[in-house]
């Protein structure tokens, strides 16, 4: 492992911690090259008090790395795609289409660290292939460098399912706190080997999906009901075709492990309780809400 990877993992590693990234900025200092002593200036501006000038500066060395960005460094995408993800001096919640992340990683190039990076499905539009060889994602779920995402939004699985299975079958993915998938995928999410603690889960549901892989919507939700790993959600919404009748709001009351404080989605007005009635009391009831901001 060079240097420069062990820097980034260890980043990776203790997101929390601004220390590793702090050693990681003299590290840069102490290389001479330019581009690096710029990108050591970004970090501890970031990482330390706010200053008068701050603001200034930081614009000012927005503009200046702009001009000598190496975009083999993040995943082909240029610079003004990058400037506003940077907190704490890296790079936070960038999206990125899951095969750039996966040939990054496989092919152990020099990247910049990540902090609860998004990814998401092909685009034709980024270049990204729709399809996928299984090895590469046979590779990808070996790698500890998965602890850096932290949200997976539906990987195009309309039509199969393998590649969220095969991702959500990693025990690296403990970073992971947002999930977006069709309900067809929601048993690989619960069931998944990794020590995440899921924050948001929203599960979708579209024509394309029920024609190709049936799915029950009182399974899904008895599924979700029935899951520990379900009672660290802040929100859970349904959204797409999925309807939901009496039953499963009945399910999702009953639920030991579905939090109170849980915000709670149903996408159509016509696929909630209807007002006034005693379902409807029964759902506010058990879920109030988050409790009011201070």
């Amino acid at each position: 492992m060079s240097d420069r990877a062990a820097f980034v993992a260890a980043i990776e590693a203790d997101p929390d911690n601004d220390l590793p990234r702090l050693v990681w900025a003299d590290w840069l200092d102490d290389t001479g090259d330019p581009f690096d002593s710029l990108r050591a200036e970004l970090i501890r501006l970031q990482c330390g008090p706010h200053q008068t000038g701050r603001a200034d500066r930081l614009a000012e060395l927005f503009v200046s790395l702009e001009k000598c960005w190496p975009p083999d460094i993040t995943y082909g995408l240029p610079f003004q795609r990058l400037a506003h993800t940077f907190r704490r001096g890296v790079l936070s919640g960038l999206r990125l289409p899951v095969g750039a992340f996966a040939q990054a990683v496989i092919s152990s190039v020099a990247r910049e660290p990540l902090d609860g990076a998004a990814l998401f499905g092909g685009s034709a539009s980024l270049g990204e292939p729709e399809v996928f060889e299984p090895a590469d994602f046979e590779q990808l779920i070996s790698r500890p460098e998965l602890r850096a995402v932290g949200a997976v939004f539906t990987l195009n699985t309309y039509y199969d399912n393998r590649r969220m299975r095969s991702l959500m079958a990693s025990p690296h993915l403990a970073g992971l706190h947002t999930v977006l998938c069709p309900a067809a995928d929601v048993a690989a999410v619960l069931d998944s080997p990794s020590p995440f603690r899921l924050r948001e889960l929203m599960v979708s549901g579209h024509d394309s999906i029920s024609r190709n892989r049936p799915y029950s919507p009182h399974r899904v939700v008895e599924r979700i009901a029935a899951a520990p790993r379900c009672s660290s959600l802040t929100r859970l919404a349904f959204g797409g075709t999925i309807r939901l009748r009496s039953a499963e709001w009945r399910t999702l009351v009953a639920s030991p492990h579905l939090p109170p404080t849980l915000t709670l989605e149903a996408g159509y007005a016509s696929n909630r309780p209807r007002r006034g009635s005693e379902l409807a009391a029964e759902v506010a009831a058990r879920f109030p809400g988050p409790p009011p901001a201070s």
